[in-house]
């Protein structure tokens, strides 16, 4: 029997194929909101093409770590629950502060979208291996 005949392993692609667009459709969303904050709360272009920057090197730099998380703890789901949670919890900050941006705006928006990042690496490898 072909492998892709098979029920679960239909299942298993279907959803596999889901979660990756939604993925996807979420950071890009996030990515492409995080420029504009950062210039609304008074970033200036290099301040902002550091931002691209550095989001992205943390991003990638944080899948090395998570292998050893993964055989250190309760394994993948667990990371991933938690990982979730805690991306979705780096982004109220940056929310919150384009309602009275000020002194410390662009630190809070940096901030965020490292912490953002770096949780979307740091859970990346978990989510392609189940």
């Amino acid at each position: 029997m072909d492998a892709r005949q098979d029920p679960a392993v239909s299942r298993a692609l279907q959803s596999s194929d889901t979660e990756g667009v939604l993925s996807q459709i979420s950071s890009h969303i996030v990515e492409f909101y995080l420029q504009p904050c950062a210039l609304f709360v008074g970033a200036t272009a290099a301040q902002v093409g550091w931002l691209a920057g550095c989001t992205r090197l943390l991003n990638a730099l944080a899948q090395y770590a998570s292998p050893a998380a993964v055989r250190a703890g309760r394994g993948r789901r667990s990371l991933l629950i938690a990982g979730a949670v805690l991306q979705g919890a780096a982004l109220v900050p940056i929310a919150l502060v384009t309602l009275h941006p000020g002194r410390g705006a662009l630190i809070v928006v940096f901030g965020g979208a490292l912490a953002f990042q770096a949780l979307g690496g740091f859970m990346y490898p978990a989510w392609a291996s189940l």
